[in-house]
């Protein structure tokens, strides 16, 4: 009997702890998100004052310089903008003249003609279908009382661009009758393919963030992408996207390992999402269809 006790006193102590924290990480991302304030704001302000104030000192120092120095400076500043423009265009765009996988085509979905093609493929006459939407839905669970879904919506209306629509749910199953027991997520991107190789293709995607429930706040992203086709079923994705909702920053971060049937796909892997100071870390299964 005692032994049993013991037993269930050291659940409780550990069990118990989980279950509140999990619920002060789902309120503190929102409230975070309302108010524009993180945990590190507060040193992050005083490290901007100390900038702000050597900017200033270094300010007056400055306007003692001469009219030579001040050409001579506006002279570089110009050479790295035009070359960090350049750069910028070639590594994000790239230039479809000399760059042999610019002329794959999108398939149908991955693996439709052989058993190494996978979003893209050389064809000699280019198909007739333009349009291609892709659906998953992924279920989330952590080991929490926080649990998640994650709807995504690719529609590829042009072989270079591409438009991504995500619905992220997160829900708090130890607080149902709360204000604060669910958070959604909302991102709405342009996405592009920079490298489309038969078995591998890179991209970035650049959009809005929205949070929903009742914070109602609307923020930016940024992303990178890659698809690697490891050879017919099987592909792996993973993603980056970093975003700030009212200051707040809001990342996403997706590992999945995908087992593909004809249009049809299963999907396991991980997801992470930091969601102002907390962070959440989920096992992810879902299904998708390109139609």
């Amino acid at each position: 009997m005692k032994t049993i006790l013991n037993v269930l006193l050291i659940f409780f102590l550990f069990n118990n702890p989980l279950h509140s924290y999990s619920q002060d990480k789902l309120n503190q991302s929102k409230n975070e998100l309302k108010s524009g304030k993180s945990k590190k704001t507060n040193s992050r302000a005083s490290s901007e004052e100390r900038r702000s104030e050597r900017s200033e000192r270094s300010g007056r120092s400055g306007r003692r310089s001469t009219r030579d120095d001040t050409e001579i400076t506006a002279a570089v500043i110009e050479a790295v903008a035009r070359m960090t423009l350049f750069v910028t265009y070639h590594s994000l765009i790239g230039n479809h003249k000399i760059e042999e996988h610019f002329k794959n085509d999108l398939t149908d979905y991955p693996y439709v003609n052989s058993v190494s093609s996978g979003n893209y493929e050389y064809l000699e006459v280019s198909p007739r279908k333009k349009i291609r939407l892709e659906l998953e839905n992924s279920f989330l669970t952590s080991f929490t009382d926080i649990y998640g879904n994650h709807l995504k919506v690719k529609c590829r209306a042009s072989k270079y661009f591409y438009l991504q629509s995500d619905y992220f749910q997160l829900i708090d199953t130890e607080n149902r009758d709360d204000n604060n027991s669910s958070l959604a997520l909302f991102n709405f991107n342009l996405g592009y393919d920079r490298l489309r190789f038969e078995k591998v293709n890179v991209g970035w995607t650049l959009g809005i963030k929205y949070a929903g429930s009742d914070v109602k706040e609307t923020g930016a992203s940024f992303g990178l992408n890659m698809d690697i086709f490891l050879g017919k079923p099987i592909s792996l994705y993973t993603s980056m996207r970093w975003g700030v909702i009212n200051t707040v920053p809001v990342n996403e971060f997706e590992l999945k390992l995908k087992y593909h049937k004809t249009n049809h796909f299963l999907s396991f892997g991980y997801e992470h999402a930091k969601i102002g100071t907390p962070n959440y870390h989920f096992l992810s299964a879902g299904a998708g269809i390109y139609l």
